[in-house]
Order: C-alpha cells, then sequence, then structure tokens
C-alpha cells in the first residue's frame, strides 16, 4: 500500500493537472492535515469555477509571464503568493465563539539563499509550493489557488481579484555584487538598494518611477510604481538594518490600492533573521572544514576565512584536521616544513571518545597521559597539566617550557577536543582566544 507521501504526491499530480475528480478520490483516504487543506481548496475553486458566467480580464500570456520575470529578476529569494480570489467577497464566517478562537494566518520561517532566516505570517489555508530545495533556496513559493502549483503550467488569465506578491532579502553584499552597483557591500545604502531595484525592473523593460521615501511600519523604505499594459504593481524596498526586503504586490489594472490591504498585513509582518557568524578572540570563523573516517566519523571545524585545512585520520577510525595560517605547514614530511614565521599559527585538532577509554579520565589525567605518550617523546618538555574552564567546558592545558606548543584537552560529554597548536616564539598566548573559540566550536559525530 502506497505511504501518505506517495499518495499526496499523486494527488499533487493530479491538482497540476486539473483533474480534482481523481485528486479528491485520492485526499478523502489520507489522514493527514495537509489533505484536509487541499480538499477545502478544491471545495472552493470548483463551484467557484462553475458559478462564473463571465467577466474574466483577458490578459497576455506574456503579460503573466512578465509578472513572474518581476518576481524573479527582483527576488534573492523569491516567495511568491498567488490569491486569485482575495479581493472578492468572502463567504460567511461560522457562528459562535469558535470563529474568533480559530488562527486566520499560518506563519512561514525559511533559510535564504543570501544568508539567514526570512519569517512572515500568510492567509491561512494557502499552499505552500513546493520547489524540491533541500536547503536554503532563491524561491519559495505560496498560493491560495491549486492551478498556480505547477508554476510551468499556470493559466494564461488574471482574474478580477488576482494578486501576486513577492518578497526578497537582499543582503548588502548581495547589491554590491550586482554588475552595475559599483560600490563595495559597506557603502549599500537604502537609496543604493532602491535604485538597484529600479534598474532590474527597467532591465524587464518595465515602466519604473523613481524611488519615493516611505515609511513601512516604522522602518525607512522607498517605493517604485511599475506599470503596464495588463497590471500595475508596486516596488517596496526596505530597511531591516541588517538587509534589505524587497517586496512587489502585483495586480489587475485599477485594484492595487484595494490589493494593498491585504498585502500589508503580510509585508508588516516580515522579519529577517541574519546568520549566526561564529567568532572567536575576535575574529570571525565563517570558513567550514569536515574530515570523514573510514568508520564514517566525522570532525567538523570553523576557521577563520584564507586558512588552510587538511584531514588526517589517527588512528583509522578517528578524524583529525590540521589547520594552519600558511599550506607550508600542513604537509606530514617533516622534512618539506619550514619554521613557523612571525603572524603564522599551526592547529591540530582530533576527539577521542571516553568510551574507548579503558578507565574514566579527567581532562587533567587524559592530558597528563597523552602528554607521556606522545608529546614526551618528540622532545618537548611540558608543564603540568592545568584544570580550568574554556568557553564554559572543563578543560586543561599544558604548554611548553621550551617551544611556543600549547595542548589542550576539553571535555564534550562523550568525547574529548584534543588540540595542540603551535606559533612564532612569544605569540602563543596572543592566539588563546582564537584557539579555545575553534575547539569549542567544533562539532564531532562518531
Amino acid at each position: 500500500m502506497a505511504s501518505d507521501a506517495e499518495q499526496l504526491a499523486r494527488a499533487r499530480e493530479y491538482i497540476k493537472q486539473k483533474q480534482y475528480k481523481d485528486a479528491r478520490r485520492i485526499l478523502k483516504k489520507i489522514d493527514d492535515p495537509k489533505a484536509d487543506e487541499w480538499l477545502a481548496r478544491i471545495d472552493e475553486i470548483e463551484p467557484a469555477q462553475r458559478g462564473r458566467s463571465g467577466g474574466r480580464r483577458r490578459i497576455r500570456g506574456l503579460d503573466v509571464a512578465l509578472v513572474l520575470l518581476i518576481l524573479a529578476g527582483l527576488g534573492f529569494l523569491g516567495v511568491y503568493f498567488l490569491v486569485p480570489d482575495l479581493l472578492s467577497p468572502a463567504g460567511d464566517a461560522p457562528d459562535g465563539d469558535s470563529a474568533s478562537a480559530a488562527p486566520t494566518t499560518l506563519t512561514l520561517a525559511a533559510e535564504v539563499a543570501a544568508g539567514g532566516t526570512l519569517t512572515l505570517t500568510y492567509p491561512l489555508n494557502w499552499f505552500i509550493i513546493d520547489t524540491g530545495a533541500a536547503e536554503a533556496t532563491d524561491e519559495i513559493r505560496l498560493t491560495n489557488d491549486v492551478r498556480f502549483l505547477n508554476p510551468d503550467d499556470a493559466p494564461e488569465t488574471f482574474e478580477p481579484g488576482s494578486l501576486l506578491l513577492s518578497v526578497s532579502i537582499a543582503t548588502p553584499q548581495t547589491i554590491a555584487d550586482l554588475p552595475r552597483t559599483r560600490v563595495a557591500a559597506e557603502d549599500v545604502t537604502l537609496e543604493v538598494a532602491a535604485a538597484a531595484a529600479r534598474t532590474r525592473l527597467a532591465d524587464q523593460r518595465l515602466t519604473a518611477s523613481d524611488p519615493e521615501p516611505v515609511t513601512i511600519n516604522g522602518l525607512p523604505a522607498a517605493q517604485i510604481a511599475v506599470t503596464d499594459d495588463g497590471f500595475e504593481a508596486r516596488t517596496l524596498v526596505i530597511d531591516l538594518g541588517e538587509a534589505y526586503a524587497i517586496t512587489t504586490e502585483t495586480a489587475a489594472v485599477g485594484e492595487l490600492p484595494v490589493a494593498q490591504t491585504i498585502t500589508q498585513p503580510i509585508i508588516t509582518s516580515i522579519l529577517y533573521e541574519p546568520p549566526v557568524i561564529l567568532r572567536a578572540g575576535g575574529v570571525a570563523l565563517t570558513a567550514e572544514f569536515i574530515a570523514e573516517s573510514a568508520a564514517g566519523a566525522t570532525l567538523t571545524v570553523f576557521h577563520p576565512e584564507g586558512w588552510d585545512a587538511r584531514a588526517d585520520v589517527i588512528p583509522e577510525e578517528t578524524p583529525a584536521i590540521r589547520l594552519a595560517t600558511t599550506s607550508n605547514y600542513l604537509t606530514l614530511n617533516p622534512a618539506d616544513q619550514r619554521d613557523l614565521q612571525s603572524g603564522e599559527l599551526f592547529v591540530t585538532l582530533t576527539s577521542v571518545e571516553k568510551a574507548s577509554l579503558e578507565t574514566v579520565l579527567t581532562p587533567d589525567a587524559f592530558l597528563d597521559t597523552y602528554i607521556d605518550a606522545e608529546i614526551a617523546p618528540q622532545g618537548f618538555l611540558m608543564t603540568v597539566p592545568t584544570s580550568l574552564p574554556i568557553n564554559g567546558f572543563s578543560a586543561a592545558a599544558a604548554e611548553s617550557r621550551t617551544d611556543d606548543l600549547l595542548v589542550l584537552v576539553i571535555d564534550r560529554g562523550d568525547h574529548f577536543t584534543l588540540v595542540s597548536a603551535q606559533s612564532f616564539p612569544g605569540e602563543i598566548e596572543g592566539y588563546r582566544a582564537l584557539i579555545d573559540g575553534i575547539a569549542t566550536n567544533s562539532v564531532y559525530v562518531g
């Protein structure tokens, strides 16, 4: 018997083909809130379609394509809201207290390709159009009309009351990277972002007004009026602080002012959460490196941009990562290694599962054992391990008495993070916060 997910997929295909009878037959057999939602929308669409005797406003297929092109061209994350009947009279509300208690909106949170998370609320019973993206994506779509579930097969009619809303997030870096921006990311302002949006509209051969200053939900913004033979639209560029929200409301000619009474609550609900940037010692850890052992264990390390990294396996089941500010020191052949110069740092990280140890050890006891077995035979004279907290973790540290070598053991619960770091003589303490941060932000999965 097919699973609910497989049945929903079949129903989706029928809906895309406008075979609502077959879709309803499948959905009635599925015990899933999504199936109930889709059934409700099919029930809304079919009576509405049978009841219309005319009055459709025909728009050239090219016009609809232009609308979609506007939305795609403006956005770095495109969220489409296609609302064919929202401007039409709503159905009667149910009687009783349940009507006021029932939710009228849903919340969407999505990772955006520009980095970070976009959150907004939208009307109940809209469809989320699956783009097939598993991670952060350039495009997320929502609709209350099943005919638009497949954008490639969307109808070529823009019915009275139809409304499209695009929402995009653009960071200063995203805007600076546009071909004709010609300013650095740190110099991007609301005026620059609005000018970039207008340029992209003009590139679509649309008539776009000059940006006009406005305020949206207390935030500085700029609006651009867009006109065409078959529709009218307004683009807003809203300064969110860390980024800019770019929205485009599109409606049939003459209906945009009414449409904005519906889109305004959605636009004012927009929240943007920038990506969390790990920092250690005042340095951003924006680069990521993953090492995997033959047994499938992984070690992930976040480090500064521009550093070199390579993976080792010591022994076969344990992944290890070598990091350095210069690739010359990552070679395993000692003959190819040169002495570290001022400003250079070499770090090795690995993880030791506690279950692999013969006895239960504290961080300082484990470090003492490790020094005797691995460090002392190499000729390093180390201090006695000292217990201390490192970024909230129990840990132990020891240093070389004659060389700038630091060895750390950090208790991570089911495993120890083992770190050794070397620098130019006299400089290791200056890297201490950075080393601590790299170590405690590492992720081991055995």
